[in-house]
């Protein structure tokens, strides 16, 4: 289906021709590593609905594509740089590509912010790089080349909030970027996890998305202070809240905060015609 892309921050013309001119493919194959990590629900609407993004919303990622242009530029010739590997899963085709595998190890280059590095990155990162670990293994075997054997797999994380001022302090980076180490998963799990991704997204029947795929919060109780914006306590049950609000001397109400699904909200292009998010009820984001 079409994707509308939207300008309500009335960017440049050529920032806006940037973004709508993305060269992304997945090749010649039925699904790619990133669809393949991301929710079949919301993959299979994409399939019969026209997709809605703002241009504001793909600037980090026009940024992600600049750094990867660079970065293929300056590889070394023994380097195996922003190749698209081909696997065979059934009559299905996964295809994904590597940023860069050098001495034996892959590196994925990310635009990202600082929170992914002080919580030691994301999980869809750990099964993202260990996928194409796999596809660059078979690769390697068919190829009978050595070079694509990865035994270690890294972010290169370049943070787009850096704060120098911050730098080193309770966890921040010292530099605007920084390497985090992936978890490296054993070869058959990296299998099990790549067919079971698979069967998920072909399915005849496509539940939809879970919670945690729709980055999900828990209500909560903030206990408020009159004339204060943030909260002095948040708490998971409202007789809890009440009684320390109660229990204060100073003038303290409880505000109740519904469930949020973050991804629905802000990150998914096909929202507006989700049944399931539009049925949350309206206020609850």
């Amino acid at each position: 289906m079409s994707l509308t892309l939207t300008n309500k921050f009335n960017l440049p013309d050529v920032l806006v021709r940037a973004i709508r001119n993305d060269p992304y493919s997945r090749g010649r194959a039925d699904i790619s590593v990133t669809q393949l990590i991301a929710p079949p629900y919301q993959r299979n609407l994409m399939k019969t609905t026209d997709m809605v993004e703002d241009a504001a919303d793909r600037i980090y990622s026009l940024l992600g594509t600049s750094v990867h242009s660079v970065i293929e530029r300056a590889a070394d010739q023994d380097d195996i740089s922003e190749e698209r590997f081909f696997y065979p899963v059934g009559d299905k085709i996964v295809s994904g590509a590597a940023d860069l595998i050098s001495g034996n190890t892959l590196y994925d280059f990310k635009v990202t912010s600082v929170w992914s590095y002080i919580n030691g990155g994301k999980k869809e990162w750990e099964q993202q790089l260990n996928l194409l670990r796999l596809l660059a293994h078979d690769r390697g075997i068919n190829k009978e080349d050595p070079r694509y054997t990865v035994n270690s797999l890294k972010v290169v994380a370049i943070f787009r909030d850096f704060q120098k001022i911050k730098a080193g302090r309770d966890g921040y980076p010292e530099a605007p970027a920084a390497l985090i180490d992936i978890p490296v998963w054993d070869m058959a799990t990296a299998a099990r996890y790549l067919i079971d991704r698979v069967n998920a997204h072909f399915a005849a029947d496509i539940p939809p998305c879970t919670d945690e795929e729709r980055w999900a919060t828990s209500p909560i109780y903030a206990v408020m202070k009159k004339g204060r914006k943030s909260a002095l306590r948040l708490y998971g049950e409202r007789e809890a809240a009440e009684k320390a609000a109660a229990e204060n001397v100073k003038e303290l109400s409880v505000e109740f905060r519904p469930q949020t699904f973050r991804r629905c909200e802000s990150y998914c292009s096909v929202s507006h015609a989700c049944p399931h998010y539009q049925a949350v009820p309206e206020g609850a984001f």
